[in-house]
């Protein structure tokens, strides 16, 4: 990262980590304006600190659940106790 914060600089492409990888794609799609949330393997890949390496990264959007039908209790006929 450099000093200015309106800028990120980009990963050594070929020896970055799931996570460095991670935080420039998320900057810059936070700055398109679309929030995102990690799932699958790189997440397992941070959380245990490179033991795995899952080679890819899984985004999906912050607001998937307002999105998509499958996740709306009314379209199931059902309804999400919290």
């Amino acid at each position: 990262m450099t000093d200015d914060s309106s800028q990120l600089s980009p990963p050594d492409w070929a020896t970055c980590s799931e996570e460095q990888l991670w935080h420039y794609v998320a900057w810059h799609l936070e700055g398109a304006g679309i929030r995102s949330v990690l799932v699958g393997g790189a997440v397992v890949s941070i959380h245990t600190e490179g033991l795995y390496r899952s080679g890819d990264l899984d985004l999906i959007p912050d607001d998937l659940c307002s999105q998509w039908w499958f996740c709306r209790p009314c379209a199931v006929g059902g309804s999400l106790d919290r």
